[in-house]
């Protein structure tokens, strides 16, 4: 067969990706090649009637669980041949939710059956999907509904058309176990559709080699949007499994791989392999510096255009990859759209069901009474997004480390308390009460958290002004989050970056450390630590290294507070092209325009030095809409925090020794300037000055008494206070003696 009729067929697939017309595609085929295809028409029987029972369903507050449905058909007519059906439930998502269940029925005898549908892990309140076989071939398709009553509301009935993803599921032979992983992603509807397509593309391209019209290749290039919850970055090798006979799959984490170019390698004529690369992080290529990479790419992809050898994956937030079309739209021709595809998440009913299914596996029973109460806790938890993930390894963990091992706790208490010779029987070895559940493992009181940190930041001393304003700021965080959680209209998400100014000690870190469980709190951060950094562990000696110690820095800061310390560092009025602290601004402008970046960066520094920093970069001043300033310490504040330090730690001091510290106090505060470190210079003043002179008498005394490791007298204050003067006399002398001519 000539070029022309293989342009004609590649022109029909074509077609068929963009308008997704698989059935005229096929029907067209078929009729053509007939004979090569080797189709056997099958005769079904007329559709049944169904109905579903949900199984003896138990009810608690407002939930119901179940852990079978029985399935009720009701044909026309009875067949006249022994038959072998097979059914099976999937969720909504199209994820396997019940074993298949086989029965054998004489149809001529009857015309109605039932199968009992037991569940892998729990039914509850979702929509499901009713696959039947019949004789080994895909049958129909029924969809339902379970309501939150346990009211079951029936869907239509439908016989599968072939080619259809449920025709797909119900004959795995047209895919291998790469295609079931697919398959059994929670959620990943979409996903899974255009597994089915490329199933599809596998049939095609075995019906046109069968047709002499020779080896076929498609872009395969695959865009997956994720949220992060369950792990993509091996879609697009299982993708190009079902398609491909030999496949090289590899993933490119653009945060570990130096060697961009060497990680993306290819051998052009390797004809038998086709190689996938899946790219995560893809922020980082945003970077100028990496450019050369992104040159590298645009090549092996042109390239690629010719010959569809590989498959090129992006795997990551959509916020990211989209800005990386924009600020290269010559790739982004190479992603066609019926390639992109958001892996939509889970529903509760799925993350629920999973839990419990780990449970039945390892062979437990389970208590009404721990059943309500794991299934209350696991939506809350996924309601209030406290579900960090979806992978194995983290549920596991949560069966392992908190449920099972609290049973052998109570066990143990329960076999030490037996007589001697007594012995705990099977059924309570494997039988799972209410006390053994532990659900700290996704909850945490945001209310008692929240109010602890603010009690925290109410107790430091002075900041009154930043309390109140603090306080007005996190009480509207909180009405918008709660308005998003009701469905209704918020303020945009990223509005929680801010500025810190002021003078040195006035605590701006441990405000920032604050901030942090105060998010995590109210749910807007994932972890709520700090990730403290400044110039120096951001800005590299050579080329190349910035935008990694900043992408670093980013992956670890993920979840958490941000805390820039003496930002404006970052930005010289000098045009030094050798310094890269511009870079660090552009990098971090990238996570500043995330809608949703789990994550609040805090800018801190002089006040000057910082408001001048945001009119240096048109970018920036937008991105932190928060500007909270911190005033320098007065004597009062200063000698109540150098008070509090000595009565922290036990030390006793008089009134008249109190008077002491303040007059101190109010004698340094004369001759502060700029770099005066205001609550860090009195906690130098108290354990380098104080106590050192303190001890210094104490261990003079012939017989000291236990009152005298206590008490702190005014001679102490004020010896150490001659002797910081007399070190700042040393140092300004010697500082003079290099100016005399």
């Amino acid at each position: 067969m000539g070029k022309s009729n293989i342009d004609e067929y590649e022109k029909l697939f074509e077609d068929f990706l963009v308008r997704q017309n698989e059935e005229e595609l096929i029907s067209n085929l078929e009729v053509k090649y007939q004979k090569e295809l080797n189709s056997v028409p099958v005769v079904f029987p007329s559709l049944p009637k169904i109905e579903v029972k949900v199984g003896q369903p138990v009810v608690e507050g407002q939930d119901w669980w179940a852990d079978e449905m029985t399935i009720v058909f009701r044909f026309e007519k009875a067949q006249q041949e022994k038959c072998l059906y097979g059914a099976c439930l999937l969720f909504g998502s199209r994820k396997l939710a019940t074993k298949e269940v086989k029965k054998v029925t004489k149809c001529s005898q009857r015309a109605s059956f039932k199968m009992r549908l037991p569940a892998l892990g729990l039914f509850t309140a979702n929509d499901y999907i009713l696959q039947l076989r019949y004789n080994e071939r895909p049958y129909l398709e029924c969809m339902f509904s379970v309501d939150a009553k346990g009211q079951v509301k029936m869907g239509t009935v439908t016989q599968v058309k072939e080619n259809s993803l449920g025709y797909m599921q119900m004959d795995q032979n047209m895919y291998d176990d790469t295609g079931i992983k697919v398959m059994d992603l929670m959620g990943g509807k979409k996903l899974k559709e255009m597994a089915r397509q490329y199933v599809m593309m596998k049939k095609f391209k075995d019906m046109c080699d069968k047709c002499g019209l020779g080896s076929m290749r498609w872009n395969t290039n695959l865009v997956v949007y994720s949220d992060g919850m369950q792990s993509l970055n091996r879609v697009a090798g299982y993708m190009a499994h079902m398609v491909y006979k030999n496949v090289d799959d590899s993933v490119i984490d653009m945060l570990l791989d130096d060697d961009f170019e060497e990680s993306l390698h290819i051998t052009m004529g390797d004809w038998e392999t086709h190689s996938v690369f899946t790219i995560k992080n893809v922020r980082v290529l945003l970077s100028e510096k990496r450019a050369d990479d992104v040159k590298h790419l645009q090549g092996m992809l042109e390239l690629n255009a010719e010959y569809h050898h590989m498959t090129v994956a992006l795997v990551g937030k959509e916020s990211e990859i989209q800005q990386f079309f924009k600020m290269y739209p010559q790739l982004e021709k190479h992603f066609p759209q019926q390639n992109r595809v958001v892996a939509d998440g889970a529903h509760v009913s799925e993350f629920v069901s999973e839990v419990f299914g780990i449970l039945k596996v390892k062979g437990y029973v389970l208590t009404p009474a721990f059943t309500a109460k794991l299934i209350a806790g696991l939506k809350s938890a996924w309601e209030e997004k406290r579900v960090e993930s979806l992978e194995n390894d983290y549920l596991n963990e949560f069966v392992r480390g908190n449920i099972l091992e609290r049973q052998r706790n109570r066990l143990m208490q329960k076999f030490l308390s037996m007589g001697e010779g007594k012995l705990l029987d099977k059924d309570m070895l494997k039988t799972l009460e209410e006390e053994d559940l532990d659900l700290s493992y996704f909850d945490r009181d945001d209310k008692a958290e929240f109010d602890m940190g603010m009690n925290r930041l109410n107790n430091m001393v002075g900041l009154q002004e930043l309390k109140r304003n603090l306080s007005d700021f996190f009480l509207q965080t909180r009405f918008d989050m709660e308005r998003l959680r009701l469905g209704l209209v918020a303020q945009k998400q990223n509005r929680h970056h801010m500025l810190f100014t002021g003078n040195p000690g006035t605590g701006k870190t441990t405000v920032a450390m604050l901030m942090g469980r105060l998010f995590h709190a109210m749910g807007v951060l994932s972890k709520g630590d700090v990730v403290k950094v400044d110039r120096s562990s951001l800005v590299g000696e050579y080329i190349g290294q910035t935008e990694k110690n900043v992408n670093e820095v980013l992956e670890r800061a993920r979840g958490n507070v941000l805390f820039v310390d003496e930002a404006y560092t970052l930005f010289t009025d000098k045009e030094d092209a050798r310094d890269f602290g511009q870079r660090v601004l552009e990098v971090l402008l990238t996570v500043l325009s995330e809608p949703d970046p789990d994550m609040v960066v805090i800018f801190a520094g002089y006040k000057n030095d910082i408001e001048r920093l945001m009119t240096k970069n048109d970018g920036l001043k937008g991105r932190f809409p928060h500007h909270f300033d911190f005033p320098d310490y007065n004597e009062d504040e200063l000698t109540l925090i150098g008070k509090n330090l000595l009565l922290r730690d036990g030390y006793l001091l008089s009134k008249e020794t109190e008077e002491c510290i303040r007059n101190v106090t109010a004698e340094m505060l004369k001759t502060k300037d700029k770099k005066f470190a205001n609550a860090r210079w009195m906690n130098d003043f108290v354990e380098v000055g104080i106590l050192k002179q303190m001890a210094i008498r104490v261990t003079s005394i012939a017989k000291p008494q236990k009152k005298d490791y206590q008490q702190v007298l005014k001679e102490d204050v004020l010896n150490a206070w001659q002797e910081m003067n007399q070190k700042t006399a040393e140092k300004s002398k010697m500082k003079r003696i290099g100016f005399v001519a």
